[in-house]
């Protein structure tokens, strides 16, 4: 809980140094869970991509792949 008062306070100071003393406590919260939510997001695809089975999804990622490069780059020239 001390970590997120920490990040707080820092998005705050930021803010009214930036703003010119004008500071909106409330939207400052709200910037702050929106980017820890982001954050929790981001590293959970992380995770994700880092525990799939590469070696089962080679070939269905070079199909993938394929319909892609017909699609948007023509087909081979």
């Amino acid at each position: 809980m001390a970590k997120k008062a920490s990040t707080t306070k820092k998005v705050e100071e930021a803010s009214v140094s930036a703003n010119g003393g004008g500071f909106d406590p409330i939207l400052e919260e709200r910037k702050v869970k929106a980017l820890e939510k982001i954050a929790n997001s981001v590293d959970a695809l992380t995770l994700w991509f880092e525990e799939i089975d590469k070696e089962e999804w080679g070939p269905r990622i070079e199909w993938y792949l394929s319909l892609w490069k017909d699609k948007f780059i023509g087909k081979d020239e």
